[in-house]
């Protein structure tokens, strides 16, 4: 996360805070676009107006590192997009795991890759709400849809920590880096999908078609093959089933030593219910908080 915000070490407690006490939502406002930080009772959203376009200016070093002189229409170096984009494809591939992991009983994989952060014209409200200070996130279960025709709402609740990570995601990074996508694809179309195949397009425009054998590494072909291209450096890859399989096989490959997937996961969940009520295992809570903890940058005592 401090890769995001531009912050390092000790500056980490510059961040603007989230106000839990304070922080409300309308869960019934539909209006296109709308998410719990435009709601207006949530006065301390100002504070992060800006906040990462700002951290770029407050440093000279940062400040030439980012600022071309060369393309007025692009006022961004490639090379400093090619590598933010990278840290925000590795911060949404680490959410991704501690939401399917710590969100209650695993949800299947399309029910997660389809959340939302902020309601659109097709899909209505959105999935990502906030509710008596914690953040939740909705979903539909339709399993038994054809013989009960009655649609499952499922809410599924984040631990503080992991809440906070996605709050300052969606408050502070996200804006700024649909500014830099939007000026250097030419685009304005901002996706409400948390997990978007393209964060930022131009209107009417469908995403692009992507091979398998490219899937799953978190960055784009230019920064794989040196391409200096625009086509290469703005390039985003597909959220799959299989890349959120592959996702989970790195992190508990790295925290347990051992390669869970989406499945095995499941049947661990059902099982440690069925025997032990909703507890888990110490060592899947050391890998689930683990990745928590590489997105923080700070360790955990047990």
């Amino acid at each position: 996360m401090g890769r995001l915000l531009l912050v390092e070490g000790d500056d980490f407690g510059l961040v603007p805070r989230v106000e839990w006490t304070k922080i409300e939502d309308d869960h019934s406002e539909d209006c296109i676009g709308y998410s719990f930080l435009h709601d207006h009772r949530n006065q301390w959203v100002a504070a992060g107006d800006g906040w990462v376009l700002k951290q770029i200016f407050r440093s000279e070093e940062r400040q030439a590192e980012w600022v071309s002189d060369h393309h007025e229409a692009i006022p961004y170096r490639t090379t400093a997009v090619r590598q933010y984009g990278a840290a925000v494809d590795m911060f949404r591939e680490g959410m991704l795991t501690i939401m399917h992991m710590l969100g209650g009983m695993p949800a299947r994989s399309w029910e997660l890759l389809e959340i939302r952060h902020s309601n659109t014209a097709n899909g209505g409200v959105r999935n990502i709400i906030i509710d008596r200070g914690m953040v939740c996130f909705v979903t539909l279960y339709h399993k038994n849809y054809r013989s009960s025709e009655q649609v499952k709402i499922i809410h599924r609740y984040l631990p503080r920590e992991a809440g906070e990570l996605l709050v300052w995601y969606l408050w502070l990074v996200l804006p700024f880096w649909q500014q830099v996508q939007g000026i250097v694809k030419g685009a304005d179309d901002a996706s409400g999908f948390l997990w978007a195949d393209e964060i930022v397009q131009q209107a009417g425009r469908g995403g692009e078609v992507e091979s398998p054998d490219d899937e799953g590494e978190g960055r784009g072909r230019g920064e794989r093959n040196g391409g200096d291209k625009e086509v290469d450096w703005i390039h985003e890859h597909k959220w799959t089933a299989d890349r959120m399989r592959r996702i989970m096989h790195g992190h508990s490959g790295r925290f347990l030593g051992v390669r869970i997937g989406i499945s095995p996961w499941r049947h661990i969940a059902i099982g440690r219910m069925k025997t032990r009520g909703m507890t888990m295992p110490r060592m899947l809570m050391t890998f689930s908080f683990g990745v928590v903890d590489v997105m923080f940058g700070r360790s955990w005592s047990w």
